[in-house]
């Protein structure tokens, strides 16, 4: 058989999905090429890149290896061909993946992946462009996504490579920006450090306790969070394992602050209340301090002044409300809006409030 006809063969098998016999097919059309006498880098870049997909498609920690061998020949031999710059971004992708990571990225980076099946034209003579530059396309990510993707490290290389392909292939801009996309969640994936598990629903807000503390012979921060089940649960960070689960709004609670100096935890609900809870020293725990009723709607927004001594809270029907923090008192209501106050903030000394609602913000001095 002669190299074109192995070929037909491998093309025939990889669209039956038999990946590794399509693997050895392109093998054998490569080797008759080599007998052929013939190195003719189009038909041989061609062979590689269809072997370098059939190998990342068989799977496997060997095949990968191969396969980016195969890929970076193949580049080699056409340095602008975008097919072989896809080719080692995607065996540049699957490579050094593990266990589970490594199913979901090949899934991600091969759902659109396909073999040459005519050979491509020869390469023209033009220098590269340096640097490259991206195509402007509706399909990849912004630059900003991409650099940030690059940031992760591992991943550089791949990125490298699938937008040097979206650039000289711009109909290659749909599976690149997919492929980019998996390999962000991945990244992202890495970076995670904790998975928090435990509420029934949607989790609305977390807040990171201010200073580390002590529990037992762990250091840890405390993260606090608030979900569509109505409670509150306190979770150590050094672990993972939720240390309380706290009860009391009637409805999801949407909004959770910390004092700045953490002795105490603000709560915003849905049902038309805000809750302090105060943190014993002595458990590194949550106890009920005050509720704070008297808003007509739900309480949209809260925050706590500079000293920790005022809480400002924000409601759906435009007012303002500042409270005492050491007796549960309302000082103050101001209502200057007309709609749901989304955002309530204090200046850095603590003299000046700002608000917000629709188009409208103001800023009201607290003294």
């Amino acid at each position: 058989m002669v190299s074109s006809e192995h070929k037909q063969l491998g093309d025939t098998a990889f669209g039956r999905g038999q990946y590794e016999a399509a693997s050895a097919a392109y093998t054998r059309a490569l080797c008759s090429l080599s007998e052929a006498g013939s190195n003719d880098p189009c038909i041989k870049g061609a062979l590689l890149a269809n072997r370098c997909i059939a190998q990342l498609k068989a799977g496997g920690p060997a095949a990968a290896a191969a396969a980016l061998v195969d890929a970076r020949e193949s580049l080699r031999l056409r340095p602008r061909w975008a097919e072989a710059h896809l080719r080692l971004a995607q065996a540049s992708s699957c490579r050094g993946q593990a266990g589970r990571e490594a199913g979901t990225v090949s899934a991600g980076v091969l759902a659109t992946a396909s073999i040459t099946k005519s050979v491509p034209a020869p390469a023209r003579t033009s220098p590269l462009p340096v640097p490259p530059r991206l195509p402007t396309s509706p399909h990849l990510p912004d630059p900003h996504s991409m650099q940030s993707l690059e940031a992760c490290g591992s991943g550089a290389p791949a990125v490298a490579s699938y937008r040097r392909a979206a650039e000289l292939d711009a109909s290659l801009s749909p599976a690149v920006a997919k492929a980019l996309s998996t390999l962000e969640r991945a990244a992202s994936r890495k970076r995670c450090l904790l998975t928090l598990q435990g509420h029934q629903g949607p989790i609305y807000d977390a807040a990171i306790h201010p200073t580390p503390l002590t529990l037992g012979a762990v250091t840890t921060q405390l993260i606090a969070t608030a979900g569509a089940d109505a409670s509150l649960r306190l979770w150590c960070s050094a672990t993972g394992l939720q240390l309380q689960q706290l009860e009391g709004h009637g409805d999801r609670v949407t909004r959770l602050h910390w004092s700045p100096c953490g002795s105490l935890l603000a709560s915003a609900s849905l049902d038309g209340t805000a809750r302090l809870w105060a943190l014993q020293a002595s458990s590194s725990l949550l106890s009920p301090a005050h509720v704070l009723t008297g808003h007509g709607g739900r309480v949209s927004c809260l925050a706590f002044s500079p000293c920790g001594s005022q809480l400002a809270t924000g409601s759906s029907e435009g007012q303002v409300w500042l409270w005492s923090t050491a007796d549960g008192s309302c000082q103050r209501k101001l209502s200057g809006h007309g709609s749901l106050v989304t955002a309530v903030c204090f200046s850095p000394c603590g003299s000046l409030l700002a608000s917000a609602s629709g188009r409208a913000f103001s800023c009201l001095r607290c003294s």
